[in-house]
Protein backbone atom coordinates (compact mmCIF):
# COMPACT_ATOMS: atom_id res chain seq x y z
CA UNK A 1 0.00 0.00 0.00
CA UNK A 2 1.28 3.64 -0.79
CA UNK A 3 1.88 6.04 1.50
CA UNK A 4 -0.74 8.66 2.35
CA UNK A 5 1.27 11.25 3.31
CA UNK A 6 4.17 12.07 1.69
CA UNK A 7 7.12 9.59 3.30
CA UNK A 8 3.91 8.78 5.68
CA UNK A 9 5.10 11.65 7.71
CA UNK A 10 1.92 12.02 9.87
CA UNK A 11 1.43 10.70 13.12
CA UNK A 12 -1.13 10.49 15.18
CA UNK A 13 -2.46 8.24 18.06
CA UNK A 14 -3.05 7.24 21.61
CA UNK A 15 -0.18 7.70 24.07
CA UNK A 16 3.83 7.66 23.54
CA UNK A 17 3.16 4.30 21.30
CA UNK A 18 0.55 6.02 18.83
CA UNK A 19 -1.70 3.06 19.63
CA UNK A 20 -4.93 3.18 17.75
CA UNK A 21 -7.37 3.36 20.43
CA UNK A 22 -6.69 3.70 23.99
CA UNK A 23 -9.19 6.44 25.13
CA UNK A 24 -7.69 6.88 28.65
CA UNK A 25 -4.45 8.11 27.10
CA UNK A 26 -4.00 11.12 25.67
CA UNK A 27 -4.21 11.77 21.74
CA UNK A 28 -1.43 13.16 19.61
CA UNK A 29 -0.69 14.36 16.85
CA UNK A 30 2.28 15.68 14.69
CA UNK A 31 4.25 16.11 11.72
CA UNK A 32 7.28 14.75 10.25
CA UNK A 33 10.24 17.09 10.79
CA UNK A 34 10.89 20.00 8.43
CA UNK A 35 13.78 19.22 5.29
CA UNK A 36 13.75 22.95 4.77
CA UNK A 37 11.88 26.48 5.61
CA UNK A 38 8.69 26.45 4.32
CA UNK A 39 7.55 28.15 0.96
CA UNK A 40 4.79 30.24 0.65
CA UNK A 41 1.29 27.63 0.39
CA UNK A 42 0.62 27.94 -2.91
CA UNK A 43 4.11 27.18 -3.98
CA UNK A 44 3.96 23.91 -1.57
CA UNK A 45 0.98 22.89 -2.79
CA UNK A 46 2.54 22.90 -6.14
CA UNK A 47 4.88 20.89 -4.88
CA UNK A 48 2.38 18.79 -3.09
CA UNK A 49 0.34 17.87 -6.38
CA UNK A 50 3.76 17.46 -8.33
CA UNK A 51 4.77 14.45 -5.97
CA UNK A 52 1.02 13.16 -5.91
CA UNK A 53 1.27 13.23 -9.48
CA UNK A 54 4.46 11.17 -9.80
CA UNK A 55 3.31 8.27 -7.14
CA UNK A 56 -0.32 7.73 -8.35
CA UNK A 57 -2.46 7.27 -11.38
CA UNK A 58 -6.23 8.57 -11.69
CA UNK A 59 -6.49 11.27 -9.78
CA UNK A 60 -9.97 11.97 -8.71
CA UNK A 61 -9.80 15.61 -6.68
CA UNK A 62 -13.31 15.53 -4.17
CA UNK A 63 -14.65 18.78 -4.06
CA UNK A 64 -17.45 20.41 -1.98
CA UNK A 65 -17.99 23.50 -3.61
CA UNK A 66 -15.63 25.48 -0.46
CA UNK A 67 -12.26 27.09 -0.35
CA UNK A 68 -10.06 24.03 0.73
CA UNK A 69 -10.93 22.20 -2.36
CA UNK A 70 -10.75 24.55 -4.96
CA UNK A 71 -7.19 25.63 -3.60
CA UNK A 72 -6.09 22.05 -3.64
CA UNK A 73 -7.21 21.86 -7.26
CA UNK A 74 -5.74 25.21 -8.69
CA UNK A 75 -2.44 23.89 -7.52
CA UNK A 76 -2.92 20.76 -9.64
CA UNK A 77 -4.22 22.99 -12.65
CA UNK A 78 -1.32 25.75 -12.30
CA UNK A 79 0.97 22.62 -12.71
CA UNK A 80 -1.08 21.09 -15.71
CA UNK A 81 -1.68 18.02 -14.15
CA UNK A 82 -4.53 15.69 -15.67
CA UNK A 83 -7.39 14.70 -13.16
CA UNK A 84 -10.89 14.21 -13.03
CA UNK A 85 -13.95 15.86 -10.03
CA UNK A 86 -15.83 13.59 -7.64
CA UNK A 87 -18.86 15.84 -6.10
CA UNK A 88 -21.14 14.26 -3.38
CA UNK A 89 -24.85 15.18 -4.67
CA UNK A 90 -27.83 14.77 -2.54
CA UNK A 91 -31.02 13.42 -3.88
CA UNK A 92 -34.03 16.19 -3.63
CA UNK A 93 -31.33 19.34 -3.85
CA UNK A 94 -30.36 18.77 -0.01
CA UNK A 95 -26.98 20.07 -0.64
CA UNK A 96 -27.73 22.51 -4.12
CA UNK A 97 -25.77 25.06 -2.90
CA UNK A 98 -22.44 23.20 -2.70
CA UNK A 99 -23.25 21.56 -6.27
CA UNK A 100 -23.29 25.52 -7.41
CA UNK A 101 -20.33 26.10 -6.22
CA UNK A 102 -18.57 22.66 -7.32
CA UNK A 103 -20.08 23.04 -10.60
CA UNK A 104 -19.59 26.42 -11.86
CA UNK A 105 -15.84 26.23 -10.38
CA UNK A 106 -15.17 23.11 -12.72
CA UNK A 107 -17.20 24.13 -16.02
CA UNK A 108 -14.95 27.94 -15.37
CA UNK A 109 -11.63 25.91 -15.14
CA UNK A 110 -12.55 23.24 -17.87
CA UNK A 111 -12.32 20.29 -15.26
CA UNK A 112 -14.69 17.05 -16.27
CA UNK A 113 -16.59 16.17 -13.28
CA UNK A 114 -18.93 13.12 -12.04
CA UNK A 115 -22.14 13.30 -9.47
CA UNK A 116 -22.15 10.36 -6.73
CA UNK A 117 -25.64 10.33 -5.93
CA UNK A 118 -26.67 9.85 -2.13
CA UNK A 119 -30.24 9.89 -0.46
CA UNK A 120 -29.09 11.64 2.50
CA UNK A 121 -32.61 11.44 4.19
CA UNK A 122 -32.41 7.55 3.96
CA UNK A 123 -28.85 7.39 4.69
CA UNK A 124 -29.58 9.26 7.85
CA UNK A 125 -33.31 7.74 8.79
CA UNK A 126 -32.22 4.00 8.36
CA UNK A 127 -29.39 4.64 10.48
CA UNK A 128 -26.91 3.40 8.20
CA UNK A 129 -24.87 6.54 8.86
CA UNK A 130 -23.61 4.98 12.31
CA UNK A 131 -22.21 1.26 10.43
CA UNK A 132 -20.07 3.98 8.45
CA UNK A 133 -18.99 5.99 11.68
CA UNK A 134 -18.35 3.34 13.94
CA UNK A 135 -16.14 1.53 11.26
CA UNK A 136 -14.05 4.37 10.93
CA UNK A 137 -14.26 5.95 14.31
CA UNK A 138 -15.75 9.16 13.42
CA UNK A 139 -18.35 11.19 16.16
CA UNK A 140 -19.47 13.05 13.21
CA UNK A 141 -22.23 12.21 10.35
CA UNK A 142 -21.40 14.23 8.15
CA UNK A 143 -18.39 12.67 7.92
CA UNK A 144 -19.67 8.98 7.82
CA UNK A 145 -21.28 10.38 4.80
CA UNK A 146 -18.29 11.24 3.12
CA UNK A 147 -16.91 7.75 4.05
CA UNK A 148 -19.67 6.47 2.10
CA UNK A 149 -18.54 8.67 -0.64
CA UNK A 150 -15.00 7.79 -0.63
CA UNK A 151 -16.11 4.17 -1.24
CA UNK A 152 -17.87 5.32 -4.62
CA UNK A 153 -14.84 7.20 -5.46
CA UNK A 154 -13.03 5.13 -8.84
CA UNK A 155 -9.10 5.67 -9.07
CA UNK A 156 -7.04 7.43 -6.50
CA UNK A 157 -9.38 9.86 -4.20
CA UNK A 158 -7.76 13.05 -3.19
CA UNK A 159 -9.13 14.92 -0.12
CA UNK A 160 -8.60 18.86 0.34
CA UNK A 161 -9.15 18.88 4.26
CA UNK A 162 -8.18 21.87 6.14
CA UNK A 163 -5.04 24.05 6.55
CA UNK A 164 -3.05 23.45 9.63
CA UNK A 165 -3.33 27.41 11.50
CA UNK A 166 -3.00 29.39 14.77
CA UNK A 167 -6.48 31.36 15.14
CA UNK A 168 -7.44 34.21 17.34
CA UNK A 169 -10.13 32.64 19.58
CA UNK A 170 -11.28 34.85 22.84
CA UNK A 171 -8.48 36.53 22.65
CA UNK A 172 -6.09 33.53 22.56
CA UNK A 173 -3.84 31.97 19.68
CA UNK A 174 -5.10 28.54 19.26
CA UNK A 175 -3.72 25.80 16.75
CA UNK A 176 -6.83 24.64 14.86
CA UNK A 177 -5.59 20.75 13.70
CA UNK A 178 -7.58 17.62 12.82
CA UNK A 179 -8.51 15.83 16.19
CA UNK A 180 -9.63 11.86 16.37
CA UNK A 181 -12.54 11.96 14.62
CA UNK A 182 -11.48 14.18 12.06
CA UNK A 183 -9.21 11.47 10.94
CA UNK A 184 -11.31 8.80 9.62
CA UNK A 185 -10.48 9.22 5.87
CA UNK A 186 -7.24 8.19 6.71
CA UNK A 187 -8.42 5.11 8.97
CA UNK A 188 -11.25 4.48 5.72
CA UNK A 189 -7.48 4.21 3.33
CA UNK A 190 -6.07 1.96 5.86
CA UNK A 191 -8.95 -0.10 6.70
CA UNK A 192 -9.65 -0.87 2.68
CA UNK A 193 -6.12 -1.04 2.05
CA UNK A 194 -6.53 1.72 -1.00
CA UNK A 195 -4.60 4.26 -2.69
CA UNK A 196 -5.51 7.59 -1.90
CA UNK A 197 -4.80 11.03 -0.36
CA UNK A 198 -7.02 11.68 3.08
CA UNK A 199 -5.71 15.25 3.47
CA UNK A 200 -3.78 16.95 0.64
CA UNK A 201 -2.70 20.13 3.01
CA UNK A 202 -1.56 17.52 5.44
CA UNK A 203 0.72 15.90 2.81
CA UNK A 204 4.11 16.97 3.26
CA UNK A 205 5.37 18.70 6.80
CA UNK A 206 6.39 21.74 4.21
CA UNK A 207 3.15 22.38 3.40
CA UNK A 208 1.42 21.66 6.30
CA UNK A 209 3.54 24.14 8.28
CA UNK A 210 3.67 27.13 5.21
CA UNK A 211 0.69 28.98 6.39
CA UNK A 212 1.97 29.12 10.03
CA UNK A 213 5.49 30.22 8.65
CA UNK A 214 3.74 32.87 6.35
CA UNK A 215 0.84 34.52 7.87
CA UNK A 216 0.39 35.77 10.94
CA UNK A 217 -2.41 35.02 13.07
CA UNK A 218 -5.84 36.29 11.89
CA UNK A 219 -7.20 38.82 14.17
CA UNK A 220 -10.26 38.20 16.12
CA UNK A 221 -13.37 38.52 13.95
CA UNK A 222 -16.26 36.80 16.17
CA UNK A 223 -18.17 37.85 19.29
CA UNK A 224 -19.47 34.65 19.51
CA UNK A 225 -18.44 30.78 18.77
CA UNK A 226 -17.12 30.71 14.97
CA UNK A 227 -20.11 29.75 12.43
CA UNK A 228 -18.90 28.12 9.23
CA UNK A 229 -21.77 29.93 7.75
CA UNK A 230 -21.07 33.64 8.15
CA UNK A 231 -19.33 35.63 5.61
CA UNK A 232 -16.69 36.15 8.22
CA UNK A 233 -15.67 33.28 8.34
CA UNK A 234 -15.64 32.86 4.51
CA UNK A 235 -13.55 36.20 4.19
CA UNK A 236 -11.44 35.42 7.21
CA UNK A 237 -10.18 32.10 5.26
CA UNK A 238 -10.20 33.51 1.59
CA UNK A 239 -7.53 35.73 3.46
CA UNK A 240 -5.69 33.36 4.44
CA UNK A 241 -5.32 31.72 0.89
CA UNK A 242 -5.26 35.18 -0.86
CA UNK A 243 -1.88 35.82 1.11
CA UNK A 244 -0.87 32.22 0.85
CA UNK A 245 -0.74 33.39 -2.72
CA UNK A 246 -3.83 31.27 -4.15
CA UNK A 247 -4.89 33.02 -6.78
CA UNK A 248 -8.68 32.29 -6.14
CA UNK A 249 -11.08 33.77 -8.53
CA UNK A 250 -13.64 36.78 -6.13
CA UNK A 251 -17.11 35.12 -6.08
CA UNK A 252 -19.48 37.30 -3.67
CA UNK A 253 -22.21 34.13 -4.25
CA UNK A 254 -20.57 32.36 -1.86
CA UNK A 255 -19.60 34.82 0.72
CA UNK A 256 -21.56 32.76 2.73
CA UNK A 257 -21.25 28.91 2.10
CA UNK A 258 -24.53 27.15 3.59
CA UNK A 259 -23.64 23.88 2.59
CA UNK A 260 -26.27 20.74 2.47
CA UNK A 261 -25.66 19.23 6.10
CA UNK A 262 -26.36 22.53 7.89
CA UNK A 263 -29.66 22.74 5.15
CA UNK A 264 -30.38 19.44 6.96
CA UNK A 265 -29.65 20.44 10.25
CA UNK A 266 -32.15 22.94 9.80
CA UNK A 267 -34.89 20.87 8.38
CA UNK A 268 -34.43 18.43 11.42
CA UNK A 269 -35.00 21.18 14.02
CA UNK A 270 -37.44 23.13 12.27
CA UNK A 271 -39.60 20.15 12.29
CA UNK A 272 -38.90 19.20 16.33
CA UNK A 273 -36.20 16.54 15.94
CA UNK A 274 -32.93 17.70 17.16
CA UNK A 275 -30.48 17.12 15.28
CA UNK A 276 -27.64 16.17 17.20
CA UNK A 277 -29.71 14.47 19.63
CA UNK A 278 -31.54 11.78 16.44
CA UNK A 279 -27.69 12.07 14.27
CA UNK A 280 -25.11 13.05 16.60
CA UNK A 281 -25.65 11.47 19.97
CA UNK A 282 -25.81 7.73 18.57
CA UNK A 283 -22.04 7.80 17.61
CA UNK A 284 -20.71 9.98 19.96
CA UNK A 285 -19.29 7.88 21.87
CA UNK A 286 -16.81 8.39 24.65
CA UNK A 287 -14.17 6.52 22.93
CA UNK A 288 -14.37 9.20 19.85
CA UNK A 289 -13.51 12.12 22.16
CA UNK A 290 -10.18 11.78 23.64
CA UNK A 291 -9.97 13.58 27.45
CA UNK A 292 -6.73 15.14 26.47
CA UNK A 293 -4.62 16.08 22.98
CA UNK A 294 -1.22 17.28 22.55
CA UNK A 295 0.61 18.38 19.40
CA UNK A 296 4.05 16.90 18.67
CA UNK A 297 7.33 18.62 17.78
CA UNK A 298 10.53 16.67 17.95
CA UNK A 299 12.97 18.57 19.75
CA UNK A 300 15.23 18.32 16.63
CA UNK A 301 12.70 19.91 14.28
CA UNK A 302 13.98 23.70 15.04
CA UNK A 303 12.30 25.23 12.22
CA UNK A 304 8.90 23.57 13.05
CA UNK A 305 10.06 25.22 16.59
CA UNK A 306 10.78 28.47 15.50
CA UNK A 307 7.63 28.50 13.23
CA UNK A 308 5.34 26.85 16.08
CA UNK A 309 6.76 29.40 18.82
CA UNK A 310 6.02 32.99 16.97
CA UNK A 311 2.79 31.75 16.25
CA UNK A 312 1.61 29.86 19.87
CA UNK A 313 3.11 31.74 22.43
CA UNK A 314 1.21 29.09 24.88
CA UNK A 315 2.83 26.13 26.40
CA UNK A 316 2.16 22.80 23.91
CA UNK A 317 3.29 19.48 24.78
CA UNK A 318 6.86 19.23 22.72
CA UNK A 319 8.27 15.81 22.92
Amino acid sequence: MKSLTHCNHLKFGYGPQFADYSPDETFYIGFGPLSREPDLPFEEAQKCAQTIDQEHNQLRLCLSGGLDGEAMALAFLEQKIPFEVRILRFKDGWNDFDIFHATKFCKDSGISYQFIDLDIINFYESGEFKTWAERYRTGSPELAAHCWFLDQVDGTPVIGGDMVRSQIVAGESQLIVANDHNLCFFRYFQKEQREGIPSFHYYTPEFAWSFMAHLKPMPEIYAIEPNDRSEEFYLEKLQRYLRGGFPIPPNTERRSKYHGFEKLKDHYDQDEIDYKERFRKPVLFREFLPQKKAFLIEREDVLALEIFSSSLPQPYIVT
